[in-house]
């Protein structure tokens, strides 16, 4: 009884209670965009039309290859007369995709940054370029990894191993101490009021606001302003910055390519006044290798 007590509190805790009332999300959690498929080392690929009020319409696919998950490429092909084939290719851009410096060292293409820093989050379900490019501008967004409960985190390791020993030796149950149920009574309730705890710290970010028969999820400081519907999918981002605000909405998640989740369309509104329309098409995840990816360039 003990025992099977433990361990709902263990699969518990490792699901960050998702399911409580309590539950409030950080939102580095929030911008991993996860109502999409896992992308581990897969190629995510995604066509877009992007047109202005002022310009004409331009058609890109872009591909992140993902081998070294810690080292993404982003590829960027341009097309002509809005066709995705290799006919009507004119330009190609290659370039690492895991850090803002990487992508562009001049930090005053605050338009450029936010753009591929959306297409991250949305592309490879990682929200680890918004982050950087808000602390960049002075707002401070602490990692889950920073929010960890260090305490509980130890504690599971500890049981963990624990229960690694047990099963290769069962002898060993009665020898061992059990780190969920320790002898002592302040010990034991030391470790109550351990489980207790969420396993991630709030970020102090995330408030939930009601909005008709549901609640949104909304980061609202003086230069960040960002909303996620009751799904977790992001509705709007808004950055002021320096140069001005930068905002995005985004419209309804669709299946593109039948695997992944995308806005079927984007509207950026950039600090210069100037308004762009990015339609999102055709998209797929496939299985891939340095020999394959660049042989279908």
């Amino acid at each position: 009884m003990i025992k099977n007590k433990v361990m709902k509190y263990l699969i518990i805790t490792l699901l960050f209670c998702l399911t409580t009332n309590a539950y409030v999300p950080t939102l580095d959690s929030l911008l991993r965009n996860g109502n999409n498929v896992d992308v581990a080392n897969n190629t995510i690929i995604v066509n877009l039309k992007i047109q202005s009020e002022k310009t004409n319409e331009k058609s890109f696919r872009l591909q992140v290859f993902n081998e070294r998950e810690d080292y993404p490429k982003l590829v960027q092909l341009q097309y002509d007369q809005g066709k995705f084939s290799s006919k009507y290719l004119y330009d190609i851009k290659v370039v690492p995709f895991h850090s803002l410096d990487a992508l562009s060292k001049n930090k005053e293409k605050i338009e450029q940054r936010f753009f591929f820093a959306i297409m991250r989050m949305l592309m490879t379900n990682s929200g680890d370029l918004l982050i950087e490019l808000f602390r960049e501008h002075g707002i401070n967004v602490p990692t889950n990894q920073q929010l960890i409960n260090k305490d509980k985190l130890n504690l599971l390791n500890d049981y963990k191993r624990y229960l690694a020993k047990v099963k290769s030796d069962s002898s060993l149950r009665d020898e061992l101490n059990n780190p969920m149920q320790p002898k002592d009574s302040e010990q034991e309730q030391k470790v109550d009021e351990i489980m207790a705890e969420p396993f991630l710290k709030s970020d102090g970010l995330v408030k939930r606001v009601k909005s008709g028969d549901f609640f949104n999820w909304v980061v609202h400081t003086e230069n960040l302003f960002i909303r996620f519907d009751n799904t977790h999918r992001i509705t709007d981002l808004s950055l002021k910055t320096s140069a001005g605000e930068l905002k995005a909405s985004f419209g309804r998640f669709v299946l593109v390519g039948g695997s992944i989740e995308f806005p079927e369309s984007i509207e950026f509104s950039l600090p210069n006044g100037e308004t762009y329309f990015v339609k999102s098409y055709k998209g797929m995840i496939i299985s891939d290798n340095s020999k394959k990816f660049y042989r279908r360039l």
